[in-house]
C-alpha cells in the first residue's frame, strides 16, 4: 500500500507500478501464505516428548508470573486494609428519614411512605415547610 502512494511522484515518468512494489506485497505472496496445512493432532500420544530436564524442573519454575514493577505517577495514600478491619468513617453523618426516624434513607424513599399515619404525618410536614418558606 505504501508503494502506491509513491507512484504519484512516479506517474510523471511514466514507469510501471509494480517495479515499485515489493516482492512480498505481491498477490502471489499473499496466496503463499495460506498454502501449508496445519493438521490438529489428534490425542495426547501424538504430542512431542518433552525433554526429561524441562520435566524435572516442575510448572510452577517454569511459570512464574513477572517480578512486580513500581507503576508509573504518584503513589496511592490509602493502604489497603485487612477484611476484618471497619471501614473509614466518613465525614458525613447517617440519613435519618423525617417520617419514620429510621437510619439509613431519607423520606422520598421511605417505604412507610404510603401508611395512613404516616403519609398524614407527610403532609402536615409540607404544609410547615411551605409556610415557612413563604414568610
Amino acid at each position: 500500500m505504501a508503494a502506491i502512494s509513491h507512484y504519484c511522484g512516479k506517474a510523471t515518468t511514466k514507469d510501471k507500478v509494480a517495479e515499485f512494489v515489493h516482492s512480498s506485497l505481491t498477490e502471489s505472496a499473499y496466496m503463499q501464505t495460506y498454502v501449508g496445512i496445519i493438521h490438529p493432532i489428534p490425542d495426547q500420544k501424538r504430542w512431542p516428548e518433552v525433554p526429561a530436564s524441562i520435566m524435572n524442573l516442575g510448572v510452577t519454575e517454569l511459570m512464574n508470573p513477572p517480578l512486580r514493577s513500581a507503576q508509573p505517577g504518584r503513589p496511592k495514600k490509602l493502604r489497603k486494609r485487612e477484611p476484618e478491619e471497619a471501614p473509614k468513617v466518613g465525614r458525613s453523618g447517617v440519613v435519618i428519614c423525617k417520617l419514620c426516624h429510621q437510619a439509613g434513607h431519607n423520606k422520598r424513599s421511605c417505604q412507610r411512605r404510603n401508611d395512613k399515619e404516616v403519609s398524614s404525618l407527610f403532609i402536615r410536614l409540607n404544609r410547615d415547610v411551605a409556610k415557612q418558606r413563604s414568610t
